[in-house]
């Protein structure tokens, strides 16, 4: 639920349903269901680039993101999916162990050599800056999240 849900529910001593969710790191940054620097990153670089006018709040922005990107996707996917330097982590899909530089399971170290000092990476959704090559992903732990509110 939204925090704003969530923090009323606890100002009103509600209980709050939870569950277990495993979290990792990835050298000094922590994650919790994705990682990457394949067309996630992309995606949410157009979608954010494209936050202005009518587009600025809500769904549309990052449809026609998908929309733009798609026929490049079509084409560059089966390149990044084997390239050493790209990689996709999407941990909701757990049954999937790993295809090409696709993980959706972190069960020890990945190390990954980028051969860039400067590199962006997807956390989470969000774009962050790492600067040096050699990217170290592994589990960390497990965390309680809210999943509802009773």
């Amino acid at each position: 639920p939204k925090i704003e849900k969530v923090l009323e529910a606890l100002a009103q001593n509600k209980s709050l349903q939870t569950h277990t969710r495993p979290y990792f790191g990835l050298n000094e940054e922590i994650f919790l269901f994705s990682s990457g620097n394949m067309g996630d990153l992309q995606h949410i670089f157009l979608s954010e680039t494209l936050r202005f006018g009518f587009l600025k709040h809500g769904i549309p922005k990052y449809l026609l993101a998908f929309l733009i990107l798609f026929p490049l996707h079509l084409i560059i996917t089966p390149f990044m999916l084997l390239s050493p330097r790209r990689f996709f982590i999407f941990t909701p899909f757990p049954f999937i162990h790993k295809v090409g530089s696709f993980y959706a399971k972190v069960t020890q170290e990945i190390v990954i050599d980028l051969e860039n000092a400067h590199n962006l990476i997807e956390l989470d959704g969000d774009i962050v800056l790492i600067e040096t090559p050699l990217l170290h992903i592994k589990p960390l732990g497990e965390i309680e999240i809210v999943s509802s509110i009773k």
